[in-house]
């Protein structure tokens, strides 16, 4: 996998050492978090990805993860996240842009995403890389919400760092990387 690193920005494969940081940023964001074992992609699955996002200036600490499915040609993602205190400043635009290249160079086509209703800034995030609504899920969540089904296009060249960063949490229901 091409690792997509910036002079701010550091990523690369989620392993065991990542795991502490990444089920804190999980419980932060998420009231139904992910069990441990949901987020380490088995070596049999080669199909399930996972990243994290590191600051270059602090690189022992972990500040978001990406976890994605590539299989047959599309791209899913299942659940992404960014420390609290460190939203709003391009961190989760990093990870997709490091998950998407990943999912093209793996020959994917399209990018699937299920999303809250009521979690509009992920919503705009997504839109802005050419997400759009293609469907609806009914009582997907645990607590009954809805899931809005979003599809795009890949394409290898996103363009460029929104000026406003991102405030991204967004996580699927399925238990797994």
């Amino acid at each position: 996998m091409g690792i997509l690193n910036t002079p701010f920005w550091l990523t690369e494969p989620m392993t065991a050492e990542h795991l502490g940081d990444v089920l804190a940023i999980e419980r932060a964001s998420f009231a139904n978090p992910w069990p441990p074992e949901g987020f380490i992609p088995s070596s049999v699955a080669s199909w399930a990805r996972a990243l994290v996002l590191r600051d270059r200036h602090r690189p022992g600490r972990v500040l978001g993860y990406v976890c994605y499915w590539t299989l047959e040609g599309e791209m899913e993602i299942q659940n992404i996240a960014v420390r609290p205190e460190d939203r709003r400043a391009g961190g989760a635009w990093h990870l997709m842009t490091a998950a998407m290249k990943d999912a093209t160079e793996r020959g994917c086509l399209n990018a699937w995403l299920e999303v809250r209703p009521t979690n509009r800034s992920a919503i705009t995030l997504y839109e802005r890389w050419g997400f759009r609504p293609v469907g609806r899920r009914r009582m997907y969540y645990e607590d009954g919400e809805d899931a809005i089904i979003m599809r795009a296009s890949l394409d290898p060249s996103p363009g460029p760092l929104p000026e406003h960063g991102d405030g991204l949490s967004l996580k699927g229901p399925r238990s797994g990387c």
